[in-house]
C-alpha cells in the first residue's frame, strides 16, 4: 500500500500471488530479489534491514507482464494500537484533541486505520458478511499521512503516543488501530485456537 511505514532494523517480507511459475522481480531502496510463483501461483521474498530514511518505491513485476509500484515508503518503528473503547476513543474527543488536530501534519507519521466490515453487535449476520469472516477479510483501510483529516478520528491514545515517538527518536512512526469497544481476548486469537481450547 502506499504511504506504508515498514519496520526498520529487521528483515521485510514481500509476498502475493500470479500465475504458477512466473518469474517475480522485486525492486526496492537498492535491492532487487527473484523468485518464482508456486504451483497456486503465491510468492514471497525477503528484503534486507532496511535504516529510517527518505520515501522510497517498491516495484513489483513478472515475467508475464504483471507490473505494481508502491510509493512514498518509509522505514521507521511500527507499532500496533490494539484494544477496546479506551484505544478506539478518537482524538477530535479528547482534551486539547483540537489543538492536536491543528498542528498534525507530519509527513514522518502514518495512520493505518483498521475499519471492520461490520460492529461486532449481537445481531445475526447474512451470508455475504460470514463468508467474509469465515475468509479472515475482516477489516478494510489504507495507510495515510498524518494530517487533520487523518487523524482526528483516528486512536487519540495512538496519536498522541506517535507524535512522542518521531519527535523523540527522529524516526518515521507507523501507527496501526485495531481497537473495537467491549472486544473480549477472544477477539485477537486465531479461530482455531479457540477452537482447540476448552478454557472459552
Amino acid at each position: 500500500m502506499h504511504h506504508m511505514v515498514l519496520q526498520s532494523g529487521v528483515e521485510i517480507p514481500v509476498w502475493g500471488s500470479s500465475v504458477p511459475n512466473a518469474t517475480i522481480t522485486v525492486e526496492a531502496a537498492n535491492q532487487k530479489r527473484v523468485t518464482r510463483s508456486m504451483k497456486d501461483g503465491s510468492w514471497q521474498v525477503w528484503l534486507a534491514p532496511m535504516k529510517p530514511g527518505k520515501p522510497f518505491q517498491i516495484r513489483v513485476s513478472s515475467d508475464r507482464g504483471d507490473k505494481l509500484l508502491l510509493e512514498d515508503l518509509l522505514a521507521g518503528d511500527v507499532w500496533l494500537c490494539a484494544g477496546q473503547s479506551n484505544m478506539e476513543f478518537p482524538l477530535e474527543r479528547s482534551e486539547g484533541g483540537k489543538a492536536a488536530i491543528d498542528h498534525s501534519q507530519n509527513r514522518s507519521i502514518r495512520l493505518f486505520q483498521l475499519k471492520g466490515r461490520v460492529r461486532p453487535d449481537a445481531v445475526v449476520w447474512d451470508e455475504a458478511v460470514r463468508s467474509q469472516l469465515n475468509r479472515y477479510d475482516f477489516f478494510e483501510g489504507s495507510w495515510k499521512v498524518c494530517d487533520p483529516s487523518s487523524c482526528h478520528d483516528f486512536s487519540a491514545i495512538g496519536c498522541y503516543f506517535g507524535f512522542c515517538m518521531e519527535a523523540e527518536r527522529k524516526v518515521p512512526v507507523g501507527l496501526i488501530s485495531l481497537s473495537v469497544g467491549g472486544a473480549p481476548l477472544e477477539a485477537f486469537m486465531d479461530s482455531a485456537v479457540l477452537r482447540e481450547t476448552s478454557e472459552v
